[in-house]
């Protein structure tokens, strides 16, 4: 038995800013601090990752202000209007319907997963977008009452798609939501919803993974345009995203504004999602978290859940990477990602919620729970990472106290043309405590983190954490160029080559778990294995391709690091404690990939990179 108990420390107050007087625009010493961080970010972090200037969000050609909005302004590129017109065009549904679905849906009650979700800010929305269209029912889509707060990309996200998510990450558009309290209000509109936003989350669905590089080529170079031409480049991207893309999902961040119905927290977290045949949007579980049936961290279930997962739960090791990169680098075993579940295994006990919320006493915006079955002394600090990055993952800990943020990342109180208020953990560093009081202060630095990635990516650097399923190529060292399967065939024994990089299906592979510490490297084309011809155990012998077999031992392999500046990694068949090499270290093309003695320290040269 561990008799030691989780401390449950409370978080900083979120200030609600209720009522209709005059707001105090003075900064707090909070609030001085994040500006301070934003002055310092890249370009790159303000005008690629996190776009929330107002020559985006309120430029007059591509938004709009609902109460001056005439017909045809739902075309303004960056409107709500405009993207839910072209999701519904796509789906060969009448934009009138689409919209009028997704009102109901938002105005109504419903349980999911034994969770009821009350109305809150539907109806409220409902009676805005009336009044803005002269009290009009139908819903105008130009009279839609929401102002653009931030563009965001978040290639990011590409690397872990535990739902089948398409290739490519995702690009948010994040809007806040506009008030009237009469028909045609006056210009422009000032009033709105001080502590509510709403975010529409696209996929770019990008076919093959050169395709993602070349969308993040092209992202990252907006860094060096300016003014117009920044924003027609922009606009190209967006309507790459919204016209050829897929809708994922609408989130709705909805405090307590004026108009809210049920909901007793200061902050609730929704989702709308496509139904899968009718395309309409409809309320659905968050994806990631938990219901707040478990946000009392008691629950002896879900600590179980997040340890028996801890390894896939790297995915969200947001401090790791950050060291990493600061460090130059070590090159890390593969992981895995993770999905939560709609209820804990062999149990009917719901896992997944439907609603995440932040709590009016301001503790415990986080998930926890007591020690897992089976945990032992020594792993306590192990407990607290696993912990941290199941929470930092969910709704309700990135709006809470695993990030250091309040309950909205983007905020809207700076109100309609100016721009929008971002957390810390959008501005820079910041160094969290563990707000269970087991951990270590952790230190995150959310967009230079995103920042490196997008390099990365479009510079084709070597991937640290390669993550299972996922297709890289394998890039040597002494050449430069990349493993590749000769003759681009499905047909079993076909060789395997060094040829120059492309990237094409036949140059990407994927590690797949084969026992603990034990991979197969499976090519994307063929859906074949890497394989030693006829299982041989020869120095020498080519590397070929076959039918991956679970039980055939010349498909398995082992990775390992050479040791070196920079580290390159190997693999070691295991029939054979041979390594994957190139004959003779050469550089041409064509030349054989085989099997031959391992390298040892300082052979760097020998080894390879994995690359996106």
């Amino acid at each position: 038995m561990i008799d030691v108990h989780c401390v449950k420390l409370g978080f900083a107050a979120f200030v609600l800013l209720l009522g209709c007087g005059e707001i105090n625009r003075g900064l707090s010493e909070e609030q001085e601090d994040v500006a301070a961080s934003r002055s310092a970010l890249t370009t790159t972090a303000n005008q690629v990752l996190m776009i929330t200037n107002t020559s985006v969000t309120a430029d007059p050609t591509r938004t709009q202000d609902p109460c001056s909005a005439v017909a045809g302004d739902e075309n303004k590129v960056w409107t709500i209007g405009h993207m839910l017109k072209r999701e519904a065009e796509k789906n060969g549904i009448t934009p009138s319907s689409y919209v009028s679905s997704w009102i109901n849906a938002w105005t109504g009650t419903v349980t999911i997963n034994g969770q009821t979700v009350p109305p809150l800010l539907g109806p409220a929305v409902r009676d805005d977008w009336q009044r803005f269209a002269g009290g009009s029912t139908a819903l105008p889509l130009h009279k839609a009452p929401f102002w653009l707060l931030a563009i965001a990309s978040r290639l990011d996200l590409r690397k872990h798609r535990p739902l089948g998510e398409p290739l490519g990450g995702e690009v948010r558009f994040v809007f806040g939501m506009l008030q009237a309290s009469t028909n045609n209000p006056a210009c422009p509109t000032t009033a709105h919803a001080l502590l509510s936003t709403i975010i529409l989350e696209y996929s770019p669905v990008k076919t093959d993974e050169n395709q993602v590089r070349d969308f993040a080529r092209r992202w990252l170079s907006l860094a060096s345009l300016t003014g117009s031409s920044y924003r027609s480049a922009l606009q190209t991207l967006t309507e790459e995203v919204i016209n050829g893309g897929r809708l994922l999902r609408i989130r709705t961040n909805e405090g307590l504004d004026f108009g809210r119905v049920g909901g007793t927290a200061r902050w609730h977290l929704g989702e709308f999602n496509p139904n899968a045949t009718t395309k309409r949007l409809e309320r659905a579980t968050i994806k990631q978290s938990p219901t707040m049936a478990l946000a009392t961290n008691d629950s002896q279930l879900l600590s179980d859940w997040i340890w028996a997962n801890r390894g896939n739960l790297a995915a969200n090791a947001f401090d790791l990477e950050l060291e990493r990169a600061a460090s130059g680098g070590v090159t890390e075993v593969p992981i895995g990602s993770y999905s939560v579940p709609n209820q804990f295994p062999g149990t009917s006990t719901f896992l997944r919620g439907s609603l995440n919320n932040t709590n009016n006493n301001n503790t415990e915006d986080f998930f926890s729970g007591p020690f897992p079955t089976g945990m032992n002394e020594g792993q306590i600090f192990d407990w607290s990472d696993a912990r941290f990055r199941f929470s930092v993952g969910t709704c309700k800990g990135c709006h809470g106290a695993d990030s250091g943020a309040g309950a909205l990342q983007i905020s809207p109180s700076n109100g309609p043309g100016a721009e929008a208020g971002r957390s810390q953990f959008l501005s820079g560093p910041v160094t969290v405590d563990d707000p269970t009081g087991l951990g270590f202060p952790r230190t995150l630095d959310e967009l230079s983190r995103r920042e490196t990635d997008l390099r990365n990516l479009a510079n084709g650097a070597a991937v640290t954490s390669p993550v299972f399923g996922n297709n890289y190529t394998v890039r040597f060292a002494t050449s430069n160029k990349c493993l590749d399967s000769a003759g681009n065939t499905t047909t079993d024994g076909a060789f395997s080559q060094l040829f120059t990089c492309h990237g094409n299906g036949n140059q990407r592979l994927s590690l797949v778990s084969a026992g603990s510490f034990v991979y197969n490297l499976k090519y994307k084309h063929s859906g074949k294995c890497i394989d030693v011809q006829n299982g041989s155990t020869s120095n020498g012998a080519r590397v070929v391709q076959t039918t991956c077999n679970g039980s055939r031992a010349s498909q398995k392999l082992t990775m390992s690091v050479v040791t070196g500046t920079p580290e390159r990694r190997v693999l070691k068949f295991q029939h054979s404690n041979l390594c994957l090499l190139v004959q003779n270290q050469a550089t041409a093309d064509s030349t054989p990939v085989i099997q031959g003695t391992c390298p040892t320290y300082g052979e760097g040269g020998k080894g390879f990179d994995l690359v996106e």
